[in-house]
């Protein structure tokens, strides 16, 4: 058996399994190579191991493709999105076209909520992401939005680039783009993140990502442009006076911004961040996640005191939502201070500690111990 056939029949079971309950009929509408083989479109010439060839890569079937030698009149104009060739395993453009809308999104949803291994999830990755016509019932803007939807949910960045890089237009395009920004400004990477705007292009208008290009200029000192592209936005009824204050101010055109904490989006957050002076905020229980993530690359949640047990609560309840780095929550129980005879007889003392002080009582003396048997007794 070749590996195209292995990758093949795998599939098939895979996504048997993810697509239930359909009923033999639609599976083998799917999948039953030899009941399809003389409708199938012409093969694809395949120049590129990993990815769907130029010709096919436009986002838009040549008219010309047949099945039968007769022009496919409901599928030829369509637009079809994705990454991989499906040649590479085997698969059609119109493999999901005999498979009904709604199986296919409750399908998704059963995937999102259960954890693949490897395997399975590149499996269906080349599945799901392979060039080809949307489900029965389903028109190809919600079938684009089910595929870029997983890929944020699980954080497939790569995929994501590439499949920017591979579709020119298709629906929703910006959101994918806007992830990626976010994503950078999350990690206090700015000049990555301004690379990703370039996937921009003048068909696209969303006030979001045109204001960080702007801000991008500003970043890489190019003012005059900046300037003018701001003028722009502003004429189009885009901006808003936050936006033009904070930018008048990186530009140098006024000497004073206001020093209100905007956090609707992570733009305006980086913002605030970098033109007030001694910056100082306080995450709160709602504060969003792409939030707590810019502050913990940027450094910019300090503990000055110790005492403070309310915000090392929050700060524990942050960290174990995955929201505020875990390694930093056992480096703020070393600013906890104990004497010398407690720290002795922690393992006697911790319990008539509130629940902070208790395991910053036990993680100092697992520190302090010099043997790996207690301090696997102590963890």
């Amino acid at each position: 058996m070749t590996l195209k056939s292995l990758n093949k029949n795998i599939g098939f079971l895979i996504l048997l399994i993810f697509i239930q309950p359909l009923n033999a009929e639609n599976a083998i509408d799917i999948w039953n190579k030899d009941a399809k083989e003389k409708s199938q479109i012409k093969k694809i010439d395949n120049t590129n191991d990993k990815t769907i060839p130029n010709s096919i890569n436009t986002s838009k079937i040549n008219n010309d493709i047949k099945i039968e030698n007769e022009i496919v009149k409901d599928l030829k104009d369509k637009e079809i999105f994705g990454i991989y060739d499906p040649e590479k395993n085997n698969f059609s453009l119109s493999m999901w076209t005999e498979t009904d809308a709604e199986k296919i999104k409750s399908s998704f949803k059963r995937i999102n909520k259960i954890q693949l291994s490897n395997t399975a999830t590149k499996l269906f990755e080349n599945t799901i992401l392979s060039f080809a016509y949307p489900p029965k019932g389903m028109k190809q803007s919600e079938f684009v939005n089910l595929k870029i939807n997983w890929m944020i949910e699980n954080e497939k960045i790569n995929l994501i680039e590439n499949s920017l890089k591979q579709n020119n237009n298709f629906s929703n395009k910006k959101k994918l783009i806007q992830y990626l920004v976010d994503n950078n400004i999350a990690k206090a990477n700015i000049k990555e993140g301004c690379e990703k705007i370039n996937f921009l292009d003048k068909n696209i208008k969303d006030s979001y990502l045109d204001k960080f290009k702007i801000y991008c200029l500003v970043f890489d000192k190019k003012k005059n442009e900046a300037q003018l592209q701001l003028d722009i936005l502003r004429e189009e009824n885009q901006s808003d006076n936050f936006f033009d204050d904070k930018i008048n101010f990186l530009l140098g055109v006024t000497t004073k911004t206001t020093k209100k904490i905007r956090e609707d989006n992570l733009l305006n957050f980086y913002l605030s961040s970098v033109t007030i002076k001694n910056f100082n905020y306080e995450p709160k229980k709602n504060t969003k996640k792409v939030i707590w993530e810019y502050l913990n690359a940027a450094n910019l949640i300090q503990l000055d005191d110790a005492a403070n047990k309310e915000k090392i609560k929050n700060l524990e309840t942050a960290a174990n939502k995955d929201k505020f780095d875990k390694q930093k929550i056992f480096n703020i129980y070393t600013k906890i201070t104990f004497d010398l005879n407690t720290l002795i007889k922690a393992e006697d003392n911790y319990q008539t500690f509130d629940n902070i002080d208790a395991r910053a009582l036990i993680y100092q003396k697992y520190l302090l111990s010099d043997n790996e048997e207690s301090k696997i007794r102590l963890l």
